[in-house]
């Protein structure tokens, strides 16, 4: 009888397993957090945030934030650096700052990278 009531109670009316979500729930953020970016055991690779800003794993363990956009009028994807990520480095928020800034410049018409670079040359 006990078994019952929560086969009853967990399938509902309708004769799911799980009761309907709405479309707020079901949606996920894939944005990253704190936690995870200084987190000690992840794996090699791209791990994507929002506005084009990833954080970029390399097998050695060192992590760096990376703005990745396609050059405008060609399909040529490209990277720039934003610095170092984890503890010591730049924190998530303002890699945030920073890629939201850059994407303004893009939609703007600019380069990021060749404005980077006159601004190092200065």
């Amino acid at each position: 009888m006990i078994r019952r009531l929560c086969v009853d109670e967990c399938v509902g009316a309708t004769g799911n397993l799980s009761p309907p979500m709405s479309n707020k729930a079901k949606k996920t953020s894939n944005r990253l957090t704190v936690l995870f970016v200084n987190s000690n055991k992840l794996a090699p690779g791209l791990y994507g945030d929002r506005n084009n800003l990833f954080l970029s794993v390399r097998p050695s363990g060192s992590r760096s934030w990376v703005f990745r956009f396609r050059e405008r009028g060609g399909n040529r994807i490209r990277d720039m650096g934003l610095g170092t990520a984890g503890l010591d480095g730049v924190p998530l928020q303002a890699a945030r700052d920073r890629a939201v800034a850059l994407s303004a410049d893009l939609r703007a018409g600019r380069d990021p990278i060749a404005d980077k670079k006159v601004a190092q040359r200065n």
